[in-house]
């Protein structure tokens, strides 16, 4: 998303100006399998941080990046497969951990925004609280700033693994490196 788009995550799922913007084909989302059997073809698929494997009782509880498709693929392997779900990270830090628009957002990697990109042309007030999203503008400091170029909000089909804008803030053309396509 870019300037002058608005962009929201809800739950995991993202919408740019309200319209939501499906994963690739091909991306990989953390999800939680439970099985009453060892799966020997996930090893390679657990996520590379915290805790992969849990049991309650008698069920086995997977934490796995798997694609849509994947994750359809195991939900047929019943008995063994009791079910397969998309894993929420909704964790919020009260510090700086997120580049947000205030200190009072209470934003998370799964719930984010909503977030109205500014334009050229606009005005922002640069404050401790929001510093953060917009400290990859040359020149930027707190106090009141016209936004001289596009800006751009980048975020990746691995999100749950990535430091994107979510972390590291709106990024200005002027810091681009590589071709965009929207």
């Amino acid at each position: 998303a870019y300037s002058g788009d608005i962009i929201e995550l809800k739950d995991g799922d993202l919408f740019v100006n309200k319209r939501h913007v499906p994963l690739p084909y091909t991306a990989k989302t953390v999800y939680e399998l439970r099985s009453t059997v060892v799966i020997e073809d996930l090893e390679e698929l657990l996520i590379p941080y915290g805790e992969q494997i849990q049991r309650k009782g008698d069920t086995i509880i997977y934490q796995v990046g798997l694609s849509e498709k994947q994750a359809a693929e195991f939900r047929q392997r019943k008995p063994a497969v009791l079910s397969v779900r998309r894993s929420r990270y909704d964790y919020q830090v009260a510090d700086s951990f997120f580049a947000r628009s205030s200190a009072n957002d209470h934003w998370s990697s799964d719930n984010y925004g909503p977030l109205k990109i500014p334009s050229p042309g606009d005005t922002v007030e640069i404050t401790a609280g929001n510093y953060k999203l917009y400290k990859n503008i040359p020149g930027i400091a707190v106090g009141k700033h016209p936004v001289t170029e596009k800006l751009y909000f980048l975020l990746g089909d691995n999100r749950n693994g990535a430091e994107d804008s979510r972390y590291m803030g709106l990024v200005p053309h002027s810091k681009m490196y590589g071709i965009v396509k929207k």
